[in-house]
Parts: structure tokens; sequence; C-alpha cells
């Protein structure tokens, strides 16, 4: 497990940007890998100033060298959504990729509970490429 701390300090279009980034890392080889962080960042522009918060989890699972999985989730404050992205990538011959995806997104910050059932948003996206030699 890897756990690490980041502070920064910098320009940000024409203002300024405070950021504090929280990661924590697990790796359970060779097949899994597993890692988690918030990011908090406090911007000031001379005509605003707001705070960005956002936690990712992303989670990567290898079934085998020719076949592997992918979660990404992500939540912020300034969008108020939380949204997914799941890829399955199936290697059936070097160059010849068949990839899987599926993408969520829903409305945070309601006054009732997130309609998880019915996303704001989505879609499945399927993709082969083949590779020939001429």
């Amino acid at each position: 497990m890897k756990v690490s701390l980041t502070a920064s300090r910098g320009d940000f279009y024409n203002g300024e940007s405070s950021d504090l980034t929280a990661s924590v890392r697990l790796r359970r080889a060779p097949h899994m890998l597993l890692t988690a962080d918030i990011q908090l960042s406090d911007v000031r522009l001379p005509q605003a100033r707001f705070t960005a918060n956002t936690a990712r989890l992303r989670g990567d699972y290898a079934f085998n060298p020719r076949l592997n999985t992918t979660l990404f989730a992500q939540w912020d404050n300034q969008s108020q959504r939380a949204s997914t992205n799941a890829r399955m990538r199936w290697t059936v011959k070097p160059g010849s990729d068949l990839y899987v995806v599926w993408n969520s997104a829903w409305p945070t910050g309601l006054e009732r509970s997130i309609p998880w059932a019915r996303p704001s948003r989505g879609g499945l996206v399927t993709k082969y490429v083949y590779f020939f030699r001429a």
C-alpha cells in the first residue's frame, strides 16, 4: 500500500490556486490495482473565489494478459455530479482488440437521495480494432 499527500500552490488563469491531494494506492500483484484520492482546490480569481472538491476511485483488474477491466468513478462538488466509466479490453491477438465501455452520470446534491436507478446520462460503446498485414 502506498499513501501520499501532496500540496501545491500556483497560477490559475489570471488568479491563484492552492491544492491538497491525498491518495491511497493498493496493488495486489499481478492482477489488481485500486486507487482512491481526494483533491481540494481553493481557487482565487479577481472576479470570484471558489473551492472545488473532487473524489476519485479507480480499480483495474487483469484476468489474464489478454483480458482486463477498469472501473473509474468520480464525484465533484462544482458540477454536483457523480460519474462512472467501466471498460473491458480483450486482446484477440496482438494488435487486434475489442473494447466495451459503459459511461453513466447522476446528479448529486439533491434534497432527496441520488436516483441511482435512473442516470441523467449514460452510454454503451463497443469498438473492435483489427490488425492485418498486406
